[in-house]
């Protein structure tokens, strides 16, 4: 009883101070500084200051990570009824509880209910799973990631029913999410705007990107569910994606290293930057301004990849190796071989058989059964051409990544991106004069490999957009880690694209980040399938 009387004086403290100093803030949001002046409270350190009457904010509890706000919440049945909707900023959500009464001080019971949701919501991996909360608190809440559209005003079936007909328009906001709508009245229009530019703020500290709301006159004149069986085809595709590039990348080191990466190589140097990233400094592109001509490009990475993978005795072997064979090409050979033969005695070495085939090689003279002997030697094959990245191969860390500095990485992508999220509406086309671009990044433990594709809308050019493939190493890189398809910006033409356009487009896009967000929260299992 004492330490819930001692929460609830803690919390009513906080909120009649005049000022309750800054609250440090985490992951991608900043520090919270609420202030209190002449009964209004003054939300600081977001894109715009939220400043709402005290009665209708509570003010910032459990170490700054959950602003409240009283609001009326609309359902299926019955009258409204007054709801705390929280902000969770750690979680990325927001939830609701049951207001007790009007008062604008928390009571113990708001206190705790408040504190048993926000328990409920330790991870977004245990909001995503049917055990994380009861089945009294499972729908009361809703993720940001979810959010497609903000309306103001009564434009959603619940305001046409008895009670909500009697709701002040000018009051009403309806949230719209993927898998359900949450309907609000607010006490007045002021706090009615507050509301709405909040959650947007929300919305765009969580993503990167602003909400972009649709247009509707008097109901909503689009279906929600789109959006929702969308998400659902891409959660599929991405993690059938993931796992059909992880076995290429597999295969494709395996077998005929060399020979696939000079295909690519040549050509695509001059897309190429490598990037020094240290912590808490301005990453330093260590491969310099491409020059002209092909010889120059290969050089200038080759060298660069080596100053990060290996001492300086073996970088200068290297670079040398592949500026003779550049010179030989100059000269008049063909510069697939010479590339292909360089490679080889680069970064290949004559091997042996694995210790543990050999045995079994040498027992199989006393096998009687022929198909037993064939299909011992099969294996023995099969396991010599997998171990063949281990031991025939000097410095593979080099192979590992430029097999991702490749076309065929990313053709499963843009397959996602282009035919199934914008499909036969929203035909694209490469952005010119440069829509390709890939940035090697070393950092202190990974190195990424980020493919950079951007695309313009093909008709009308009404829009374009930059999506990345990114490639994870843990150091010295001889395994992948990790792959993620992100979705970086996208950019409106104002004078030629409508605001419906617009809506619909970033949230058909947006899909993307959302499967992300919501692999990632599933656990790593699934953020890199096996």
């Amino acid at each position: 009883f004492f330490s819930e009387v001692a929460l609830w004086v803690s919390v009513c403290y906080a909120r009649v101070v005049n000022s309750c100093g800054s609250v440090k803030g985490d992951g991608d949001f900043p520090a919270l500084s609420p202030t209190m002046t002449d009964g209004r409270i003054t939300l600081n350190g977001l894109s715009q200051p939220w400043t709402v009457k005290a009665e209708d904010f509570s003010g910032l509890i459990f170490g700054g990570k959950v602003a409240i706000m009283k609001v009326k919440k609309y359902g299926h049945q019955g009258r409204p009824h007054d709801r705390l909707l929280c902000f969770d900023y750690e979680h990325k959500c927001l939830f609701w509880v049951k207001s007790e009464d009007n008062r604008s001080c928390l009571t113990i019971k708001e206190t705790k209910n408040i504190c048993t949701m926000s328990k409920s919501m330790n991870s977004l991996a245990s909001v995503d799973s049917d055990d994380a909360v009861s089945k009294k608190e499972v729908g009361n809440y809703m993720m940001i990631r979810d959010i497609i559209d903000i309306v103001k005003g009564k434009k959603t079936k619940l305001f046409f029913t008895f009670f909500g007909r009697r709701a002040d328009s000018k009051n009403c906001v309806s949230i719209i999410g993927l898998h359900r709508t949450l309907d609000l009245e607010a006490k007045d229009e002021k706090t009615a705007n507050h509301l709405s530019e909040q959650v947007q703020d929300f919305y765009h500290q969580c993503w990167g990107f602003k909400l972009v709301r649709s247009v509707s006159k008097k109901t909503l004149e689009y279906d929600s569910q789109v959006f929702v069986r969308l998400s659902e085809s891409v959660l599929e595709k991405v993690i059938s994606m993931y796992r059909d590039v992880t076995t290429k990348w597999h295969e494709y080191m395996w077998n005929d290293a060399a020979n696939k990466i000079v295909k690519d190589y040549p050509r695509l140097a001059k897309n190429i930057r490598v990037w020094d990233v240290v912590e808490s400094k301005e990453a330093y592109r260590i491969d310099g301004e491409r020059k002209s001509g092909w010889g120059n490009n290969i050089v200038q990475v080759m060298e660069a990849l080596a100053s990060q993978l290996v001492e300086a005795k073996r970088a200068k072997e290297i670079v040398d190796a592949l500026r003779t064979a550049v010179k030989e090409v100059e000269q008049g050979k063909d510069r697939e071989q010479t590339l292909t033969r360089f490679f080889n005695e680069t970064f290949t070495q004559e091997g042996y058989l694995p210790k543990n085939i050999a045995p079994a090689n040498k027992s199989m003279s006393n096998l009687k059964d022929k198909s037993v002997v064939r299909d011992i030697q099969r294996r023995c094959r099969s396991f010599q051409g997998r171990e063949s990245f281990r031991t025939y191969y000097k410095n593979p860390q080099f192979l590992s990544i430029l097999k991702v500095c490749n076309q065929f990485v990313l053709i499963p992508a843009a397959d996602i991106v282009k035919r199934e999220i914008l499909g036969e509406k929203y035909p694209t086309r490469d952005f010119k004069p440069r829509g390709w671009d890939i940035d090697i990044e070393f950092h202190k433990e990974f190195i990424y490999v980020h493919q950079l594709k951007r695309d313009v809308e093909a008709t009308d050019q009404l829009f374009n957009f930059q999506y990345r493939l990114s490639f994870k190493f843990k150091r010295p890189a001889k395994e992948l880690d990790n792959i993620v398809l992100h979705i970086d910006e996208i950019n409106f033409d104002d004078s030629k694209c409508t605001q419906d356009v617009k809506h619909e487009v970033h949230n058909r896009l947006m899909t993307v980040n959302r499967v992300r967000m919501k692999l990632e929260s599933s656990g790593p299992g699934l953020s890199v399938p096996r």
